[in-house]
């Protein structure tokens, strides 16, 4: 868990917890950001979050697939 403050909105701060949970012999990775009003959370949303979020994580498992030394997809949503 650990604390996260958007630039663009610096005295609004969320907590973002990350998970990771084995299921079936893969790993799920879970990343939930939970803000203190529905505003900041929809701030943040309009802001991209979404898009940055889905970015990241497919370069997280791009980078998985080079460690690994395979060239299967890792799959990022369940």
């Amino acid at each position: 868990e650990y604390t996260y403050v958007y630039e663009a909105m610096p005295n609004h701060e969320a907590i973002v917890t990350v998970t990771f949970e084995e299921r079936d012999g893969k790993t799920l990775l879970t990343e939930c950001c939970r803000h203190e009003t529905p505003e900041d959370r929809d701030n943040h949303l309009d802001a991209g979050m979404e898009d940055g979020a889905i970015e990241a994580m497919d370069r997280l498992a791009e980078l998985l697939n080079e460690l690994q030394g395979k060239g299967e997809n890792l799959d990022r949503r369940p």
